[in-house]
């Protein structure tokens, strides 16, 4: 007897492989067409069980198709797949456009360049899944689990994905603008020149997460651990970072423009050569933090926390310039200040 991919009585779309094929069998997957989501819609469709011999009989198609032998792309199509065991398949290229993919295994797959706009993958096993090039426009992902996949140039813009675990995944130049990621988890994972504008990441994990060159322009990562993340040369204008933890940060030479780092937590970072215009620091806490050549115009820093703070060296004669030089040479001043009390001390015990 034929196993079936979904619990008994539940059923599918039958809207399998009507995508048109292509001599060269390499086309891109282009977005329907208005007309064609109308007909869609409209038209009667029997409803189907898919079968475990359904799908591979799917999967040799789209084989073939990707192969240019023939054969037909997977279309999956809004079609209900929750709780689907598609662990290590090859389904490159494929439409998913509008699919149900919640819970679903698809650890190990491979879904580069395929269409998953408007996915249902709530809570789905994509663990060391391959992503690169795939479309997830407006996809639901909250609480997948995108540990260890390979995602390089993905576009997730608009999508959710509240909770999410995305350790150690590669998301190189992968696209995350006004997507959702609140309580998301993104250690150790890499996001080198990924457009996260408008992002929302609020009490996310982003330990020793590499940011180098992002687009962070007006994201929210307001009471984020990203202690050890690396901002290096990362546009975060207009971002807020308040309450967040930046402890041994790195965002030397980053654009921080207007960026509020209130409250935050930057012991030890380090922000040689950024510009800090209009940076807000009140309250933050930067003991030990390195602002070598860093620009701090209208930079404030009010109630912060400097021992031990290397701050750039103002202009003479500016209101600063006796704060920062306290401030970066705390060890000296707090020596010298000692000696003089000790010969003070010394010189009124002789006069006695």
């Amino acid at each position: 007897m034929t196993k079936n991919l979904k619990p008994a009585n539940q059923t599918v779309k039958n809207i399998l492989l009507h995508a048109p094929m292509h001599n060269s069998g390499h086309s891109s997957l282009q977005a329907p067409q208005n007309h064609d989501r109308k007909e869609h819609h409209s038209s009667c469709r029997k409803e189907v069980t898919l079968t475990r011999q359904n799908l591979d009989s799917i999967l040799a198609a789209h084989m073939a198709w990707l192969a240019g032998e023939g054969g037909k792309r997977a279309d999956f199509s809004e079609m209900d797949l929750s709780g689907a065991d598609l662990s290590r398949t090859h389904l490159k290229r494929a439409n998913f456009f509008r699919t149900r993919l919640a819970g679903a295994n698809l650890a190990g797959a491979d879904l580069s360049e395929s269409y998953l706009c408007e996915a249902i993958l709530d809570d789905a096993n994509l663990s060391g899944a391959a992503l690169s090039g795939a479309m997830l426009m407006e996809s639901s992902l909250r609480g997948t689990n995108l540990d260890d996949a390979e995602a390089i140039g993905a576009d997730f813009s608009g999508a959710c994905l509240d909770s999410a675990r995305l350790d150690s995944c590669n998301c190189s130049e992968a696209n995350f603008s006004g997507a959702l990621l609140d309580h998301a988890r993104l250690d150790h994972a890499d996001l080198n020149k990924a457009k996260l504008i408008s992002t929302h990441m609020t009490d996310a994990s982003l330990e020793a997460t590499n940011l180098t060159r992002a687009n962070l322009y007006k994201a929210i990562l307001d009471g984020s651990s990203m202690p050890r993340a690396n901002f290096t040369a990362a546009m975060l204008i207009g971002s807020s970072l308040e309450t967040s933890q930046l402890e041994h940060a790195r965002l030397n030479e980053a654009s921080l423009i207007g960026t509020s780092f209130r409250g935050a937590r930057m012991a030890r970072a380090r922000l040689v050569g950024a510009n800090l215009t209009r940076a807000d620091f009140s309250e933050a806490d930067l003991s030990g933090a390195d602002f070598s050549s860093a620009t701090c115009e209208k930079t404030n820093f009010t109630n912060a926390r400097l021992e031990g703070t290397i701050l750039p060296i103002p202009e003479t004669g500016s209101p600063f310039a006796p704060l920062a030089w306290m401030a970066s040479h705390l060890q000296t001043v707090l020596i010298l200040v000692g000696l003089a009390l000790g010969f003070a001390l010394f010189t009124f015990y002789m006069k006695l």
